[in-house]
C-alpha cells in the first residue's frame, strides 16, 4: 500500500521547512511515500529546491489562490493524492521518527479505517498530551487532533472532509470520524504515533479575536446536530455555553460578553431550525 502525506499550510513557510525536514530525518522509507503541500494565498511561493533530493522528490507542491479552508485543503489533497492510505499532518506539528511505519501497521487490520495520533505540547518544561484520549483503543468521535490519518476508500465513501466548517475548523476531525463511524469503519488512537506541536502563532486558518467565540459556537453546534441524537444535543447545550461563551476574555469584557451571548442564542436556534438541512452529507470529493 502506498502512503500520501497531505500538509495543508497557510503562511507559515517556516514551520513548514521545519516539518518537511523533520519527515526527511524520521527514518521513514519515503519510497513509497508521497508528500503533498497545500499552500494557500503564499505571499510567495514556497521553494523546494533548498530541501534534501529525498524529499523535493516525494514532494508535490500546490499552490491555491482562491481560498483559505483547512477542510478545503484536506479535501483537495485527498483527491490529488495517490496513497491508499493518507496522514494528515498540522503545517505547525513535529512528527516523532518512524511515525509512517507506526500508521501503516494499524492497517494490517482490514477493519480499521482511520488512526488518530497522540500530539504533544510544551508546558514549564515538560510535555503535556493534548489529545483528548489517554488510552489505546476504539475511539469515540469526540477528537481533536491535527495528526491522523484514514484510509483513502473510507474517505471518498463519507464524501471527505465537511467543508462548512468555518475558521480554525473546530470539530471537523470529530465530524469526520462520526460519519466513519456511522459508516461501518473503525478509528483507533494510538498514543505511541507521537507529534509535538508547535503552536505557532502567525499563519494558519485562525479567525479573528472579534470572529473567534462566534466561529466556535457555530461549529460546534453544527457537530452536534449533525452527528448527535436530540438527546445528546441537549445534553451539549451547556456544554457549548461554557466552553464558548464563559471565557475568561468574555468574562473582563461586557460588551464580548453580550456579543457572545448573542451569538450563543442565534445559532442555537439555527441549529434547531435548520436541523434536516445540516444533516445532509455532501459529497465533497465528487466536487472539482
Amino acid at each position: 500500500m502506498m502512503v500520501s502525506i497531505v500538509i495543508p499550510t497557510y503562511k507559515r513557510h517556516i514551520s513548514l521547512q521545519k516539518l518537511l525536514l523533520c519527515l526527511e530525518k524520521g527514518g521513514s522509507s519515503l519510497a513509497s511515500t508521497e508528500i503533498l503541500v497545500v499552500d494557500q494565498k503564499p505571499e510567495s511561493p514556497f521553494k523546494l529546491d533548498h530541501l534534501p533530493s529525498a524529499i523535493r522528490e516525494n514532494t508535490r507542491y500546490f499552490l491555491i489562490e482562491d481560498f483559505t479552508s483547512s477542510p478545503r485543503a484536506r479535501n483537495f489533497g485527498i483527491r490529488k493524492s495517490k496513497g491508499d492510505i493518507i496522514i494528515f499532518c498540522d503545517d505547525d506539528i513535529l512528527p516523532t521518527p518512524g511515525f509512517v511505519e507506526r500508521f501503516y501497521r494499524y492497517y494490517t487490520n482490514k477493519n480499521v479505517s482511520g488512526v488518530y495520533g497522540r500530539i504533544l505540547v510544551e508546558k514549564r518544561g515538560h510535555l503535556v498530551n493534548l489529545s483528548t484520549r489517554k488510552e489505546p483503543g476504539l475511539i469515540m468521535p469526540q477528537v481533536k487532533s491535527g495528526f491522523f490519518s484514514f484510509r483513502r476508500e473510507i474517505l471518498f465513501k463519507i464524501g471527505g472532509f465537511d467543508e462548512e466548517y468555518l475558521g480554525p475548523a473546530l470539530r471537523e476531525e470529530s465530524d469526520l470520524a462520526a460519519r466513519i463511524i456511522k459508516a461501518g469503519g473503525q478509528v483507533v488512537y494510538a498514543p505511541e504515533i507521537t507529534c509535538i506541536h508547535v503552536g505557532v502563532t502567525q499563519g494558519g486558518c485562525h479567525a479573528p479575536v472579534h470572529q473567534r467565540e462566534r466561529l466556535q459556537i457555530q461549529n460546534n453546534f453544527r457537530y452536534v446536530v449533525k452527528n448527535l441524537s436530540f438527546g445528546w444535543f441537549i445534553f451539549w447545550i451547556p456544554l457549548i455555553f461554557w466552553e464558548c461563551v464563559l471565557t475568561r476574555r468574555n468574562a473582563r469584557n461586557p460588551r464580548l460578553l453580550r456579543q457572545s451571548l448573542c451569538d450563543y442564542f442565534r445559532y442555537l436556534f439555527w441549529a434547531l431550525i435548520q436541523r434536516r438541512e445540516i444533516k445532509k452529507n455532501i459529497n465533497y470529493l465528487v466536487q472539482s
